[in-house]
């Protein structure tokens, strides 16, 4: 959190520990949720990015502070009865509906990403990304990670974007 006169400002950064190759990409978060500004999703607004690794150590931006809260981990909802984990959820698919409506040649992200095969490439991303950062091996995931791959027939032309919402869902803003 940063203060000034002008408000509170949230300066964000990867985190300081381990950091996987294709995580926490501050560049793709700040330009994808810079394009949806003027749409309906929800998102802070941008005011500044930053790759200049000498001055903090990492590429940085910083965006408005919103009122909120935000659930990391499932011990984070245990305390919200039935009708307020119902609201929650019905909120995070209403903004997930409203990020799938958004076209992105309309908002500027047309030729961002790369087209076609978007859930095999997630399944392979997130397969190599747990491979990568797993400390015991987890004989569920070994099979989840098999059975997703086997499934997939390809062809489907989900955009880009839908990567950076993980960033949102079960990430630090």
């Amino acid at each position: 959190r940063v203060q000034s006169e002008k408000g509170d400002w949230v300066l964000r950064r990867p985190p300081m520990l381990h950091v996987l190759a294709t995580a926490n990409d501050m560049k793709r978060e700040y330009t994808v949720q810079t394009a949806l500004r003027d749409t309906d999703v929800p998102v802070p607004c941008t005011v500044a990015f930053c790759d200049d690794e000498s001055v903090i150590g990492a590429p940085f931006y910083v965006m408005e502070m919103l009122d909120g809260i935000v659930f990391n981990t499932a011990d984070d909802v245990k305390h919200l009865d039935e009708a307020q984990s119902l609201a929650a959820t019905y909120d995070l698919m209403d903004a997930l509906a409203k990020l799938h409506s958004v076209d992105p040649a309309a908002v500027g992200l047309g030729d961002y990403g790369k087209p076609g095969n978007y859930l095999a490439r997630q399944i392979d991303r997130w397969s190599r990304q747990y491979r990568a950062s797993e400390t015991e091996r987890i004989e569920a995931m070994d099979q989840l990670v098999v059975v997703r791959s086997v499934s997939l027939t390809g062809g489907e032309e989900y955009p880009e974007l839908g990567a950076d919402v993980a960033i949102w869902v079960y990430g630090t803003p």
